[in-house]
């Protein structure tokens, strides 16, 4: 197809569609029309040899396996190297500029949506993280003084246990657990928006999503999933940091508070606000973070 001599024009569309396609002398141009439509010479074709990437995002590097795997080759139709869409055009010599349907940035009505639900949530999840914490103190205080009955009991706890605390703290944990479950279903659906933007992420959403639950790596790859989720530079990044710091303080605040009842009230006290503050701030950061997102990937889809 590249290399005919004919004048610019209007002609059949040479790659099957059922309208013309523009030929500007020297290749042919993305646009199109209906046949037999009349209309203008588009004024900016662009050469052959200018790849057109997305204004979104910036121009990624085509891979060099790709193009080795097609030199020496006819011209024909490959995969993108630079994947701005599924087919690109290749020669003989080079890519060209044509491309198939070029794939678009995906709506990001979907997670706009997810994310309402994801701040409300982060609305409850910090307080009920800290009644959690409260909950376990009482039952901390309890395990501390009755420790050397519970140790001759082969640990089978004795009754008398601080059974409201224990419910309260109950409840307060599977609210949590309702939150977190919207924040992720805001956080997957993100994922699969900044996949489809071409952002760079170096995990797949779903993978994205179990990071969360694989242990010793849940301790680094979500937050940097978070980071994946804006542009490389973006400063939203100051934001996840600041909310991933939060939450680590938070887990290791309150996997202390049992051992703190065994040094006394003022550690166990110490301990317990800690891990409650740090819960309802990290709650909040996550909030920032959604609105973040959001606003980032509302400028890319345009």
């Amino acid at each position: 197809m590249s290399g005919e001599t004919r004048e610019a024009g209007w002609y059949p569309d040479p790659w099957g569609t059922e309208g013309e396609r523009y030929y500007d002398g020297a290749a042919w141009a993305r646009s199109v029309r209906l046949q037999g439509s009349t209309g203008e010479p588009p004024e900016a074709m662009g050469t052959a040899a200018d790849p057109v990437f997305p204004t979104s995002v910036a121009p990624p590097i085509a891979d060099e396996a790709s193009s080795a795997s097609v030199i020496g080759k006819p011209s024909g139709w490959f995969a993108d190297p630079w994947g701005v869409a599924p087919l690109r055009f290749w020669d003989g010599d080079n890519w060209t500029g044509q491309v198939s349907k070029a794939i678009g940035v995906p709506s990001p009505e979907l997670e706009r949506d997810a994310s309402r639900w994801a701040r409300i949530a982060m609305l409850w999840a910090g307080p009920a993280l800290a009644i959690y914490a409260v909950g376990n103190a009482f039952q901390a205080i309890w395990i501390a003084d009755n420790w050397d009955a519970i140790v001759k009991a082969d640990g089978r706890v004795p009754d008398g246990a601080n059974e409201l605390a224990s419910t309260i703290g109950q409840l307060a944990f599977f609210a949590f657990i309702a939150a977190a479950i919207l924040f992720l279903m805001w956080f997957h659906r993100s994922a699969v928006f900044a996949a489809g933007a071409g952002l760079p992420a170096r995990r797949r959403p779903r993978l994205v999503v179990g990071s969360f639950f694989i242990p010793v790596v849940n301790l680094w790859w979500p937050y940097q999933s978070a980071c994946d989720l804006l542009p490389p530079g973006h400063p939203g990044r100051s934001t996840i940091l600041r909310w991933w710091l939060l939450c680590i303080g938070a887990l290791v605040a309150g996997m202390s508070i049992v051992a703190s009842a065994f040094l006394g009230t003022i550690a166990l006290a110490a301990a317990t606000a800690i891990a409650a503050g740090l819960s309802v701030f990290a709650a909040f950061a996550a909030r920032a973070i959604i609105d973040t997102v959001v606003t980032a990937h509302a400028d890319l889809a345009g």
